[in-house]
């Protein structure tokens, strides 16, 4: 196991203390900021608006900041802002890597601005009112693909 993807997802408040690794795990981080059912401030998680709450999950930065401390990670390069190549997404894409992590360790954020609870370059599978925009910016297969195989 060399690490993880995480796309439209956090952790839960209530497994923080559980998440304990005993080596460093390299971590893809990819949520979109608009996201109707997972957000990415945090809080509770909901099939609908108002909708009975599933459990409440970290803010998308506490939880890189969680795994930039597990993974012993002490700086990041710059934060690259994609090109707006598809404005009529409604979305854009930053990357930060961060660096100088422990053997096995890596992390990187893809911060999808006006992204929804969708997977980067997929179908639309349904309409944006319940879970918003499909970033066409990037394609998540890739990005991952590429995160993975720059592994050592």
């Amino acid at each position: 196991f060399r690490g993880g993807a995480i796309v439209t997802a956090s952790l839960s408040v209530d497994y923080v203390d559980q998440c304990d690794p005993q080596k460093p795990v390299a971590v893809l981080v990819m949520n979109g900021t608009d996201d109707p059912l997972v957000p990415y401030t945090g809080g509770d998680i909901r099939l609908f608006k108002n909708g009975k709450s599933r459990g409440k999950i970290m803010a998308n930065d506490d939880y890189v900041a969680l795994w930039k401390e597990k993974n012993g990670c002490t700086d990041q390069d710059p934060t690259v802002e994609l090109p707006d190549t598809k404005k009529w997404d409604g979305t854009t894409v930053s990357i930060t890597t961060y660096t100088h992590c422990k053997t096995g360790g890596a992390l990187k954020l893809y911060r999808i601005t006006g992204g929804g609870h969708t997977w980067p370059g997929g179908k639309q599978y349904l309409g944006k009112k319940w879970i918003g925009n499909t970033s066409r910016e990037i394609n998540a297969c890739d990005e991952i693909w590429d995160f993975f195989d720059a592994l050592e």
